[in-house]
Formats: structure tokens, sequence, C-alpha cells
């Protein structure tokens, strides 16, 4: 394959870099801030996968436009360092994705501890009462396991009923609409570890759908470096071989002219 079609496949896959790095940096900074939503329920290091991939986004477009020079250049040393430069995003990626996917694993009882700490607090603090509203409201859901969790609680809402008859008061965030004759019943426990977890699948799938395209830079890279390499060897062999033939070339002639003035001198 000629130096030209890598080159210009290189900048193919580059242009795809600067898509996708824009395309990942607006993704990991909504998912950064659909966290922050949640922040009261989870632990402040799942936030770690999504700001990696935020500075990923940035990197890779900058990295894209020294991969294009680099091709421009023809350096070997520019390319090899490029491709350095995508073999360190790849280890970045893969350990925002594994943090991510083993993360996953405790985010259920992390999110229920704090579900329960901070609904004791609802009717005193204001930061607990804000962070439950907002997520009963905004996923339609009540409670932990379900809106009977309010009942021991005596907050300020409307009544209902349990099985039982007994009456109890829930939040207005509750509240299916706002007549509020009717509520959510549904606890937000898994709701909400639902919504991280597909969060974090989310990520995962884009960490690999970028590692992908970042593999496909990395052949390139390589293979316009051998390229530039073979090519300027050839060029270095084809130059001393000019050297060689025009130093013969300059002897041979002036061996003839020394010959022909011996000649001359005898005649």
């Amino acid at each position: 394959m000629g130096m030209k079609c890598i080159q210009f496949m290189l900048f193919v896959v580059n242009f795809m870099f600067v898509i996708v790095g824009t395309l990942l940096l607006t993704l990991a900074s909504t998912i950064l801030l659909a966290y922050s939503d949640l922040e009261t329920f989870i632990e402040i290091h799942y936030f770690q996968p999504a700001q990696i991939l935020v500075a990923v986004g940035v990197i890779i477009i900058l990295v894209s436009f020294f991969g294009c020079i680099a091709a421009i250049k023809q350096s070997t040393l520019l390319v090899n360092v490029y491709a350095l430069f995508l073999l360190l995003l790849l280890i970045l990626e893969i350990s925002a994705a594994i943090t991510t996917f083993i993360a996953s694993d405790a985010i259920y009882n992390i999110i229920d501890e704090n579900m329960n700490k901070t609904m004791m607090d609802y009717t005193h603090s204001h930061h607990a009462k804000i962070a439950w509203d907002f997520t009963q409201d905004r996923l339609h859901c009540c409670g932990i396991h379900s809106a009977l969790n309010w009942a021991p609680l005596n907050v300020d809402g409307p009544e209902i009923t349990d099985l039982h008859n007994n009456l109890y008061t829930v939040p207005h965030s509750c509240c299916k609409d706002w007549r509020c004759e009717e509520v959510h019943y549904f606890g937000c426990l898994n709701v909400v570890t639902d919504y991280v977890v597909g969060i974090g699948l989310i990520l995962i799938y884009i960490t690999i759908t970028v590692e992908f395209a970042q593999c496909l830079g990395l052949i390139f890279a390589c293979m316009l470096s051998k390229t530039i390499r073979r090519v300027k060897t050839q060029e270095e062999m084809e130059r001393q071989q000019f050297r060689h033939t025009f130093y013969n070339q300059l002897i041979s002639g002036r061996r003839q002219e020394q010959n022909s003035n011996l000649s001359s001198s005898d005649a």
C-alpha cells in the first residue's frame, strides 16, 4: 500500500476522531450532569469514569490534529508519538470501562444505604429534601422500596392509606400530578439503581466504540510509520547510488581525459 493511500486513510480516521472526540465530550458531560442530579445517593468515585472520558474526548481532538501534522510532515518520529498517544488513550478508556463495570456490582447497596440516611433527614435537612423531591418527581417513584417508607416520618404532604386503611403522609413530590389524586407507590431504589447502571452501560458502549476507532488509527499509524521508513530508506539508497554512479562517471571521464592527453604527448 502506497504512502499517499495510507496518508489519506489516516486523515479519514483522524477526521472520525474529531467527530468521535466531540461526541464523547458531549455525552460524557451530559452523563456527569445526570450523575450530579443524584450525587446525594451515589458515591463521588462513580463520577470518575465519566470525568476520564471528558478528558479523553478533549485529548482525542488534540491528538487528531497532531496525527494530521505527523502525516503531512511524513515524520517517523511524529507518527510513532501519535501512535503512542493513541495507545495511552486506549489504556485510559479501558481503565474507565473496568472501573464502571466493577462499580456497578456495589451500586445497589450504596444507594440503599444513602437513601436510608437521607430519608431520616428529610424533615430537617434542606439538601436531603431537595434530593428526594427531585428524584421522586423526575423518576416517578416514592420512598425507598415503596411509599410506605414515608409512614413513620410524618412528613408534610398529602395523606394516603395503606392496605390496612391506616393513614400516613408522603411528600408532594410523590404525587402523579398537581391535584395529587394519585401517588407513585413504586420505590426509588430500583429505579435509581437501574438509571445509574444504565448510564454505566452507555459509558462502556461508548468506550468500546471509541476504542475500535482508535485501533484503526493505531494500525494506520504503524503502517504509515513503516512506509515512511521504507520510502526514506529507498530514497537514501537511490541517492547513494546516484552519488556512486556520478563519482564513477567523473573518475572515468578524468581517466579518459588523461589517456587522451598522454596519447597527444606521445604523438
